[in-house]
């Protein structure tokens, strides 16, 4: 496969889905039966739905959540990003009322992409820096004080 055809579609699953939260987007590159390998909540839907609701339950507690790219990687049909997520917790997250805090996290993904969609997806993002970020936990340093 083409490195090019790959790039657009990550480039758009950033720009139109992450960014904006364009679901038509998504329905269109990403697949029904996308294969999720990063762990999520405890009966969570899986596929292209699992996918959407984590992406709609992100935007409500954080409406301008924003990904910049910050490398990309590609391989054949495979595609490795860093990427900074941004955004402000103005909606309730993880059944807490929102902070006014801004976040910002570090991401690591890789994408497999068939037929012009994303197919399967491994990732790992830094879920500590978000709770510090929000002050649900303390850092090292503040433990004791």
């Amino acid at each position: 496969m083409a490195e090019e055809p790959v790039r657009e579609v990550i480039r758009r699953l950033y720009d139109e889905v992450l960014n904006r939260g364009d679901m038509e987007v998504l329905n269109e590159i990403v697949s029904e039966d996308l294969i999720e390998n990063q762990a999520g909540p405890p009966g969570s839907p899986t596929g292209r739905e699992g996918f959407r609701e984590w992406l709609t339950t992100f935007r409500r507690a954080f409406p301008d959540l924003h990904f910049d790219i910050k490398d990309m990687i590609i391989d054949k049909n495979k595609a490795w990003v860093r990427s900074t997520g941004y955004g402000t917790n103005t909606g309730e997250f993880l059944g807490l009322p929102a902070t006014g805090k801004t976040i910002a996290a570090e991401a690591i993904d890789i994408f497999r992409i068939e037929n012009g969609q994303q197919v399967e997806h491994w990732g790992v993002f830094d879920q500590y820096a978000i709770m510090q970020q929000l002050g649900l936990v303390q850092s090292a340093g503040e433990q004791g004080k």
